[in-house]
Parts: C-alpha cells; structure tokens; sequence
C-alpha cells in the first residue's frame, strides 16, 4: 500500500511503502480464509452475489458440471503463502478430514478430486472446506488460553473461516438401457409365457 508521509521539516510529501505485517498463529489478525477455488469443471458461482469466480465475502458457492459423462471433479484451493510465516500454513479440512499442510507448502494449493456420478441418476453434494489457525496454546506458556481452548475449542478457533460447495451434475439421460430378462405375471401370481 502506498501512503505518503509529510516531512516535518519542509513540509513536503514523501511517498512511502508500507509492508503488511504477516501475522502469527494464534494472533488476532491471522488470516484463515482461502485466496480462491477454482474448479476444473463449470463455473464457480458465489450464491449470495451470484458472480461468478471466487468472491473473498462469499462462503456458499455452487458448481454446475453440465456434461453428465464426466465422472470426476477437481478443486483446486488456494491460500496464500505470503501471507504466513513459515510453518504457519492454515489448517485446511474437507468434509471434516484435515489434510497436511505439506500437500499444499510449497505453491499454497491444494487439490482434491471428487468423484461425480457413477450411475444415470443426477448429482447433488455438498462439499465443506474450514480453514482454520493452526495454534494450539501450551499449558506451560498459555495456561488460560490452553484451559479456554480445551473446554470450549468452538470458542477458541474464532480464527476459522467455512466454505460450501454446492456441486450438481444433471441426470445422464442419453444412456441407452438393454432389457436383459422380462417376467409377466398374471393376477394369480403365474408366469405368463409370451412370444418375442
């Protein structure tokens, strides 16, 4: 960010570079929230604003894959190295599986696939992703945070941001069903023998 300065002794503005501070885990202003998702099929559509792409204010999105052949799908989800100390990556979880931040340290992307349809049926799912501060206080440096954060962990990790992931897919409808074996029967309960 730029700002300007002004010289106490001639009074003249003097632009100046101000460097972000990366903050700590545990801190008050460590940043839990992912840079964007990007899907590998459709298009990411924020539900709240209805823009398409990754909007920062947004935590509900939907993804329509409109080709019923395809059988997988990929987000790739990124956070932003830059923005961390080393060693102080985010906690990513989907669907309430944490994954390691060694999968996403070097670049700050993390990919999971997730399959589609298996069947003919249309495709509805959710997919969760937290990104929450990794802190976890010590009882010999934090004794209050660590008691706070052992009793009510939901009130500790206020540093967590949650997104959805609405993923559809329409039902493959131009799939063409072969008759194997047909049985009639009568009112009785009787096969009823036909001819082709």
């Amino acid at each position: 960010a730029m700002a300007a300065l002004r010289c106490v002794f001639s009074n003249v503005l003097l632009p100046v570079t101000l460097v972000s501070a990366v903050a700590p885990r545990g801190d008050s202003s460590y940043s839990a929230q992912l840079q964007s998702i990007v899907p590998s099929e459709g298009i990411l559509i924020a539900e709240d604003s209805h823009q398409s792409g990754f909007q920062p204010s947004s935590s509900k999105y939907a993804v329509e894959v409109t080709q019923p052949k395809v059988v997988a799908l990929s987000l790739a989800l990124k956070v932003d190295p830059s923005r961390y100390k080393a060693g102080d990556l985010p906690n990513i979880y989907i669907d309430g599986q944490r994954r390691e931040s060694t999968e996403y340290a070097t670049f700050g992307r993390l990919v999971e696939r997730i399959p589609l349809n298996e069947s003919w049926e249309g495709f509805n799912r959710i997919i969760k992703i937290k990104v929450q501060d990794p802190y976890e206080p010590s009882w010999k440096h934090d004794f209050w945070h660590f008691l706070l954060w052992r009793l009510a962990p939901s009130i500790w990790h206020a540093r967590q941001y949650e997104y959805e992931v609405r993923i559809t897919q329409p039902a493959d409808l131009g799939t063409e069903f072969m008759l194997k074996d047909l049985i009639m029967k009568d009112s009785e309960g009787n096969a009823v023998i036909s001819s082709p």
